[in-house]
């Protein structure tokens, strides 16, 4: 037995040595043989636990020291080692008492306070985390960990001067310490101190040239300074070293588009719509609609984005029911109460929203800029609240409480889009309208508005909605859109006096190769033409330039328009000729913009909502001439328009008799229809039908 014994000890010793050694297969071949002579034997279950820690096998791991527990219960290391490792996946909760122990029993070890700090952050506990880390600091002053943490749980509570002294105190102590550069870097973005947030994470990427965590925190500094080019590098640096980085790939996509970067595009969107399909986390759904025309990966990569919100409190859908009552209470959810192209369309909707059938509410999120625009709607509301510093939650809660009806969110998933306060179930009916030209795919938003163009009966499949279907086309619109009394001349804007303009005013992120092959060639093909667009990007720019000079054009017929106040703008574009339209992603304010000035708009009609948008415009204002089937066709007729003047004068003065005896710009008849929809929704909902198509005549 005593040979035993020894034989045994002295496998444990060699196990010790290797691991030690870091020659961690070698330790386990001898742990495990000790394990099967003698299962309780405790030096091999806490090294076998330490192994399995290292390889990342938390629950084997823990099942180890809790076994070496049962035999030596006062072991202060068992008690922190199994605590780290229930922490290492999810049981944070079940770590806690184990980090008491061990504190209890080695109260004089700075790491283990450490750890106990740890877990109480993974449950959202910062402030009693504070305490442990501040305890790790009294044992050990120069604890880079404790003071680290501490600068993270402050910058989590967003108190960010002194989040930032313990952030300068771990780099004091270590300038070596890239975790110190990386929160020195958060803490400065968080206090808008972008210069010196952007040399912290060069700092840490110099020290640490390998994390991904550097890459996508200066990439976000970059963004928020509008330098999209020096974005995009950080992105991609990002991306070859960590492939499978949630989402990562479809930022660089967008990139790609903000600055008109297309060297790989295709490869890019091939690979994006491969991974859609296969269900990976890749892209968000509103850069999938500006690159990609398929309604199937639409719906896909918005069927992802909604399952990666975590609810916090999950509500059934039974516990919030529609009563029958007088006035329907609809709140209209958004970040763009003021000049914004929201309210371009929809001003003159809330002044005419019958306010003896409906009370309407205004939850803004946005920025609170109170201009003309903001005054002039504010006061159609029955109540207007500003949300933004409220939670998803909280402001789910506020609007059920206030009994609404339909919710209507104005955004979905575009840039500020708050999607989350409808996953929360902000009202018993909830209403995808206007702002996101697609499908939010979530059984959470009930009905989309459209019209019979947008989504022809043969694609309602690739909605998550049902689809209220307006009988003119579903875009809202302001006929007191003002158009300034200033005139602008060509030459003032440097543009050739004697040329055919065709113009794209569209966001230039919806310029694809394809569409820029077709301008081209019909620069090409019209000898004194030039193409005048909306760019502010200088990156943009030259890229463009270099784009079309690929393709045998004259940089010098590339115009570049700059932003300027919507009704300057509105009048500028009058010295248009034809309006060139994008695909996949159409134009949609901008188009309503040109037809309201007189500007025949050109499209190619896609499949997906988002490509058919520019369709439903020009067939509500009856001119469906404009509206292409193919990109051959778009080209041609482009051509000839600039060929054959009079044709194109005769569209015009057919576009300018349509403007206002059309039911484009009939703010009365659409405003009508939407509220006619309103009421037959809630209507089904009382009488507990189930929802359906809804059409309106």
């Amino acid at each position: 037995m005593q040979q035993m014994q020894n034989f045994l000890e002295s496998m444990i010793r060699h196990a010790v040595s290797d691991f030690e050694a870091k020659n961690y297969d070698a330790s386990e071949k001898l742990l495990m043989k000790v394990l099967q002579a003698q299962k309780n034997n405790l030096p091999a279950l806490h090294i076998m636990g330490l192994i399995r820690a290292i390889q990342e096998r938390h629950p084997e791991a823990a099942d180890c020291f809790k076994k070496a527990l049962v035999i030596s219960p006062q072991e202060p290391s068992l008690y922190y080692n199994l605590a780290k490792a229930l922490s290492s996946y999810g049981r944070n909760l079940e770590a806690i008492k184990y980090h008491q122990k061990s504190v209890e029993l080695a109260g004089n070890n700075p790491e283990a306070w450490v750890n106990y700090g740890n877990s109480l952050v993974l449950l959202g506990r910062e402030n009693e985390a504070i305490k442990m880390f501040e305890k790790a600091l009294t044992l050990n002053p120069a604890s880079i960990d404790a003071l680290l943490n501490l600068g993270e749980c402050y910058r989590q509570l967003e108190i960010y001067e002194r989040a930032l002294e313990y952030f300068k105190s771990a780099i004091q102590l270590d300038e070596a310490s890239h975790l110190g550069w990386l929160g020195r870097g958060r803490v400065e973005a968080s206090l808008k101190d972008s210069e010196s947030a952007i040399k912290s994470y060069i700092q840490c990427l110099h020290l640490n040239p390998e994390g991904i965590n550097g890459y996508l925190e200066l990439g976000l500094i970059y963004l928020s300074l509008m330098r999209h080019a020096d974005a995009l590098s950080c992105y991609q640096k990002a991306h070859k070293m960590y492939p499978s980085e949630e989402f990562l790939l479809g930022k660089i996509l967008n990139l790609s588009l903000v600055t008109c970067s297309w060297t790989v595009l295709p490869e890019l969107i091939s690979e994006i719509s491969l991974k859609i399909t296969q269900g990976f986390k890749i892209a968000y759904p509103f850069t999938v609609l500006s690159a990609i025309d398929s309604p199937d990966l639409q719906l896909r990569a918005a069927q992802i984005w909604a399952e990666n919100f975590q609810l916090t409190s999950p509500l059934k859908k039974e516990k919030i029911s529609l009563k029958s009552r007088g006035k329907i209470r609809i709140g209209y959810f958004s970040a763009d109460f003021y000049n914004h192209a929201t309210l371009h369309l929809m001003a003159d909707f809330f002044e005419k929203h019958d306010k003896t059938r409906f009370e309407i509410f205004a939850f803004s999120y946005g920025k609170e800029i109170k201009d003309s625009m903001f005054e002039r709607v504010a006061t159609q509301f029955d109540g207007y609240y500003y949300i933004g510093n409220e939670s998803d939650e909280e402001v789910a809660k506020m609007a059920r409480e206030m009994d609404l009806d339909i919710a209507v969110d104005l955004k979905g998933y575009t840039y500020d889009g708050r999607p989350g306060i409808f996953m929360q179930k902000a009202a018993p009916l909830q209403v995808n309208y206007l702002g996101y030209p697609g499908t939010l795919g979530t059984s959470n938003v009930d009905y989309i508005i459209a019209d019979p163009i947008l989504i022809p009966e043969a694609l309602q499949k690739f909605y998550s909605e049902k689809i209220i279907y307006l009988p003119n086309s579903y875009q809202i619109n302001d006929p007191q859109r003002l158009i300034s009394t200033r005139e602008y001349s060509r030459k003032e804007l440097g543009l050739p006096e004697d040329a055919f303009i065709y113009c794209g005013f569209n966001q230039h992120y919806k310029i694809l190769p394809a569409m820029f092959d077709v301008w081209a060639r019909i620069l090409n093909r019209v000898d004194d033409s030039i193409l005048w667009l909306l760019v502010d990007d200088d990156v943009a720019k030259n890229n463009l330039r270099n784009e079309i000079e690929l393709r045998g054009i004259n940089p010098n017929r590339l115009f570049f328009a700059d932003k300027i106040p919507t009704a300057e703008h509105l009048s500028r574009m009058k010295l248009g000729d034809l309006f060139l339209d994008t695909y996949p992603c159409n134009s949609h304010t901008t188009a309503s913009d040109a037809l309201w000035v007189g500007l025949p708009i050109l499209t190619y009609q896609g499949d997906s909502f988002s490509a058919r948008v520019a369709s439903s415009l020009l067939i509500a204002i009856e001119l469906p001439e404009l509206v292409t089937s193919s990109l051959n066709d778009y080209e041609n007729l482009a051509v000839e328009l600039a060929v054959n003047r009079d044709k194109l004068k005769d569209i015009k003065c057919k576009l300018e008799s349509n403007r206002l005896t059309t039911t484009l710009f009939n703010s009365t008849l659409t405003t009508h229809h939407i509220e006619s929809a309103y009421e037959k929704i809630v209507d089904l909902a009382i009488n507990k039908m189930q929802s359906k198509n809804i059409y309106i005549n």
